[in-house]
């Protein structure tokens, strides 16, 4: 026997629901072609668990129906393994056997794995493609090693025949060994990986005339945190029937606080997935059961039940003010827990463990008649690709913060969720929702959780004059400076809370901080946004504040920033004109003689991603013409989609606007890729965005961005007046409206807002 394949060369499923869908069909309808046949239910254990990692002793259990057709001493098998979540399979194979009275044994040969054979050397299941690589499906047979080698791995002893030995009256089917499919390329028979391979302790059992009820598993456990008095508590079963007969069911349980939800009918072969709900009452232990019966001599199934209760979270912990009119109440399944083992402080955290999982948290109150209420929390939540959180308001949408409202360019992060909402009168709901979409290993560690804390509920007599700010500090953050003054704006929210409309008359700014006075105004209730800027030419650090004067009082906003010298000269790739710099932290972009490239070449993706941005300005009476050349060399995983997904690669904005996305080998990402009059800028600051996302496996080709001979000529224009003040907002718009990211050729209306909140509104003719 050789050991040639190891336990590491597993597959991963593709689950997604659409295209398991498809593949429960597909699989449906092969075994109905093969109804002539005798129905066996096979019992399998797998030696990887759900989520696909190797395990001799905890590997996934699976449950379905198999045929066999005999001919005399020739055995057919269809259906021998549970395909029904791998949707890429496209055509399968009946296996062959032969079976020897003599010995009471079926028989299917089953040679072993050869390095570079060709598919007609293998007993066939079926073909995939997986990933773009077109792969045949082999049967192999053998048992794993019990004990690992130098690098962890179990090998694969194989066999040159799979054997089951049938019990005398043809009812019971044992292997001998274990057994499994592997896929291997078409092209050069390269192992790809094992898609499952059972133990030898896996049957296939003749299904009876008669319904044959099971449940998969057997016994429900609650225990934990999570378990807790006024919980509603869900636990998954699946109920099976492995006879050929349909049964209608009906539950009797005999166990406190507990639910039982049943499929009204069970058809022949068939598996339902259904759910046990856990509402305790009480604190202790609990234990149960449940009998599932079918008519018509259906032979019954038992569910058992334990659990053991903890007292209901003390929310108050986490409230600041309002314990008293803020009632919290828990979701289904995963409710949230108080805990300060984690921050150090109380806080209420989502608990839910495992893939597309939810852990609700609820707030409940009331705002009455002739009040205002000012509902806040301070959360945090942290986050991975696919997960995030969502916080509504009576089913409205408050937040949303996953990995789309990232534009996916982070894998990981940790974002501040907390909030403030005022809120008239009126019954309200806040539902915190934990989502979890893809939790591989079944942790649900702390990048997969949300926290929240210092609940509070403000209830106010409402006037006609009051506001409020959402949030009185602002920080600007960390910035490099280079050529020309850093320049970014935050916005402060203020909410009118009065009856009558609230309107912003002037704004006072300090140092390097000042506002632009909103023209509109805004009614009750409602949020009045006010944009707050920050420019500064030299390194430091800057605070100040910036005094908001409205018709309901004075709000001050305390503002903060800070410059650092940018850590790379980047002049050597500017070819013509003048252009400040700004690049990422910690990998900024990198210089050899005159190109600039991201630093993050070569390294493992762990989303180290990374920018360069060039800014320029176009003076008045000028337009300014953009050009650079710039390739990419970067493997695209999804290539073979016939589409640029850009798992890694360049993303190119101007001005925050227009985008290009390149990906590939030696792909050219110049400026030639745009249009001239996208190349052609009003007066005004404008910034030439290169980012380079990291996020493919492993990096290929040079897996980078070579970015030099960056130009700005400068032509003359039609001359715009220039108002008195310092210019804070220059907007473009055609005629039509619509908003332009640089002038267009013809007429253009060119809207500059001042610091000191004029506007300025005047038609351009760029030619």
């Amino acid at each position: 026997m050789a050991q040639t394949l190891s336990s590491s060369k597993a597959l991963t499923a593709e689950k997604a629901d659409g295209q398991k869908a498809v593949s429960t069909a597909r699989v449906a309808q092969k075994a109905d072609d093969a109804t002539d046949g005798v129905g066996y239910w096979v019992d399998a254990t797998n030696y990887f668990d759900a989520n696909g990692s190797f395990s001799l002793t905890n590997g996934e259990k699976e449950s379905f129906r198999a045929n066999l057709k005999f001919d005399g001493n020739n055995v057919t098998v269809s259906n021998l393994f549970d395909t029904s979540e791998w949707s890429i399979i496209s055509t399968y194979y009946d296996i062959n056997g032969t079976y020897d009275a003599a010995n009471k044994t079926i028989t299917i040969k089953t040679p072993r794995y050869q390095e570079g054979a060709s598919a007609d050397h293998y007993t066939l299941y079926g073909d995939m493609n997986y990933y773009g690589e077109q792969c045949f499906i082999a049967l192999l047979a053998g048992d794993f090693d019990t004990t690992p080698d130098e690098n962890g791995q179990y090998g694969l002893y194989m066999t040159d025949s799979l054997v089951f030995d049938v019990s005398d009256d043809f009812t019971t089917l044992t292997p001998r060994t274990g057994f499994g499919l592997w896929a291997l390329t078409e092209s050069d028979g390269y192992s790809y990986g094992s898609l499952m391979f059972y133990t030898k302790n896996s049957t296939l059992t003749k299904m009876p005339e008669e319904a044959l009820l099971s449940v998969v598993p057997d016994t429900i456990s609650f225990e934990g945190a999570s378990v807790s008095v006024g919980a509603s508590l869900q636990r998954s079963y699946t109920l099976i029937n492995k006879g050929l007969k349909e049964a209608t069911i009906s539950a009797v349980v005999n166990a406190e606080d507990i639910q039982v939800a049943a499929p009204r009918t069970i058809g022949p072969g068939s598996k339902i997935d259904a759910c046990v709900v856990f509402k305790p009452q009480r604190t202790g232990s609990y234990s149960g059961s449940a009998t599932l019966s079918g008519n018509n001599g259906a032979t019954s199934a038992k569910l058992y039940f334990t659990g053991t209760v903890n007292p209901a979270p003390d929310f108050s912990q986490v409230v600041k003010e309002g314990s008293e009119t803020v009632n919290f109440s828990l979701g289904d399944d995963f409710p949230y827990v108080v805990t300060d083992t984690i921050t150090g402080y109380p806080v209420a955290v989502s608990t839910n463990v495992g893939s597309n999982t939810q852990s609700h948290l609820f707030a409940n109150f009331d705002v009455p008649a002739g009040k205002v209420g000012v509902f806040s929390w301070k959360g945090i939540k942290e986050g991975s690709y696919s997960n995030g959180v969502k916080i509504y308001l009576n089913d409205d949408s408050v937040i949303t913060n996953d990995a789309y409202a990232f534009g996916m360019d982070q894998t990981t992060w940790k974002d501040d969720i907390s909030n403030t909402l005022v809120l008239q009168e009126g019954s309200y709901r806040v539902d915190y929702n934990n989502v979890t979409q893809m939790d591989f290993w079944n942790t649900g560690d702390k990048t997969l959780r949300t926290y929240l804390y210092d609940f509070n509920l403000q209830l106010m007599d409402q006037t006609a004059h009051a506001a409020m700010l959402k949030a009185d500090s602002l920080d600007f953050g960390s910035h490099y400076f280079d050529k020309l003054s850093v320049r970014d704006t935050l916005t402060a929210n203020l909410v009118n809370l009065g009856t009558e409309p609230l309107k912003v008359m002037a704004i006072e700014g300090d140092g390097a901080f000042s506002g632009v006075v909103p023209e509109n105004e805004v009614e009750s209730f409602g949020t009045l946004p006010v944009a707050i800027t920050y420019e500064a030419e030299n390194v430091g650090e800057y605070t100040g504040e910036v005094v908001i004067k409205t018709n309901a009082g004075d709000f001050t906003v305390s503002c903060t920033a800070k410059n650092e010298a940018i850590p790379v000269d980047y002049q050597a790739i500017v070819k013509n004109g003048k252009f400040s710099f700004n690049t990422s932290d910690p990998y900024p972009f990198a210089v050899e003689a005159d190109t600039a490239y991201n630093s993050t070449s070569g390294m493992d993706n762990n989303n180290k991603n990374s920018f360069l941005e060039a800014s320029f300005e176009v003076p008045e009476g000028k337009v300014g013409k953009l050009s650079w050349k710039a390739i990419n060399s970067s493997h695209d995983f999804f290539y073979f989609m016939n589409d640029t997904v850009m798992t890694t690669g360049t993303r190119i904005t101007l001005d925050g606007g227009m985008m290009k996305l390149f990906a590939g080998k030696d792909v050219d990402a110049s400026s030639t890729n745009w249009t001239a009059d996208q190349l052609t800028f009003a007066p005004g600051r404008h910034t030439v965005r290169y980012y380079f996302k990291k996020a493919d496996s492993t990096p290929k080709y040079e897996d980078k961005v070579k970015i030099f001979d960056l130009s700005l000529d400068l032509t003359t224009g039609i001359s715009t007046p220039t108002a008195e003040g310092k210019a804070v907002r220059t907007e473009i718009y055609n005629l039509g409206g619509q908003a332009q990211n640089q002038l267009q050729r013809g007429v253009n209306i060119v809207k500059t807002t001042y610091a000191d909140g004029r506007v300025d509104v005047r038609k351009v003719i760029a030619k």
